[in-house]
């Protein structure tokens, strides 16, 4: 994302052994990442796959406007190409009230299969992932969400997400 900075060297990225990224597009219904189409395109040149992300916010819009404006920026870059990964839910905002939907899982599934209904259109099939803390997977997701694929963050002190299943449980 922009917190990065701007020009990141995807060749140096590469050489790192970094095999791929996701670059954040959206955040909300307001904001457009600076830096994703550069990410994009440059990442895809130095050969590493890369997908874009939303960071959401289920407080502040229904799961249909968030889903088609993060589609509006990043949808021509989920191609099939084999440069790119699936597009991303960063499910990192929770608290209020949930704009569209009955619960957090409800507004993810809605997320993603909006993404689905997207790309399906665009001709491209994908599986959206749900980036999300262990934490808040237990407190907040329900087992609806396991069609979708998962990226649990491994936030420092939090409990390990590679172990388990890390969609009906953790130990927080």
């Amino acid at each position: 994302s922009n917190h990065q900075g701007p020009r990141i060297n995807w060749t140096s990225v590469k050489n790192a052994g970094i095999s791929f990224a996701w670059a954040k597009a959206t955040e909300s219904t307001d904001f457009i990442d600076a830096d994703f189409t550069i990410n994009e395109a440059n990442a895809k040149a130095a050969g590493v796959p890369i997908g874009g992300y939303d960071f959401a916010h289920p407080e502040a819009n229904t799961p249909s406007s968030e889903a088609n404006y993060f589609w509006n920026e990043a949808g021509s870059y989920v191609k099939a190409d084999g440069l790119t990964i699936m597009p991303m839910l960063d499910y990192e905002t929770f608290g209020g009230t949930i704009v569209g939907a009955t619960s957090y899982s409800s507004w993810a599934n809605q997320w993603c299969s909006n993404i689905v209904a997207h790309a399906a259109a665009a001709g491209v099939k994908v599986t959206p992932v749900i980036y999300i803390g262990p934490c808040n997977t237990e407190s907040y997701l329900n087992s609806s969400v396991k069609q979708w694929l998962n990226n649990i963050a491994a936030y420092p002190g939090s409990p390990n997400p590679q172990t388990g299943n890390p969609w009906t449980s953790s130990t927080c």
